[in-house]
């Protein structure tokens, strides 16, 4: 790091938020036999869910069709729950504590973490 550049934990915090929504993966939602297979970046999978799956109604219930997916599928979920599920549990993607390198899954996790982090005292 240069000389007078101070970087803050919530600094690092934001930079690993924006690599993880600047990443691509390939949806595997199970359609007509196959899988999508359109690649999405995660910050546009909302988006992505509405418009090419129909994924629209925050009143409705709908299942998680991603490819292999046993809980999902046998579980009826509203939209927020379903983008939830779909972030931390398809997608590699993880918060790291850039202290002591504990990942979770959600960001909250991460910040709640933070308080009682050993590195951190």
């Amino acid at each position: 790091m240069p000389e007078g550049v101070n970087v803050t934990y919530e600094d690092t915090i934001e930079l690993i938020g924006y690599g993880i929504d600047e990443t691509e993966l390939v949806c595997q939602w199970v359609v007509q036999g196959g899988t999508c297979d359109d690649r999405v970046k995660v910050r546009d999978l909302k988006v992505h869910l509405e418009n090419q799956h129909g994924i629209i109604s925050n009143s409705e219930r709908y299942p998680c069709l991603w490819l292999e997916c046993e809980f999902g599928r046998n579980r009826m979920m509203r939209k927020y729950a379903l983008e939830r599920h779909l972030r931390e549990q398809h997608t590699p993607l993880r918060w790291i504590c850039p202290t002591c390198e504990v990942t979770f899954s959600r960001k909250s996790s991460l910040m709640d973490h933070r308080q009682r982090c050993p590195g951190q005292g």
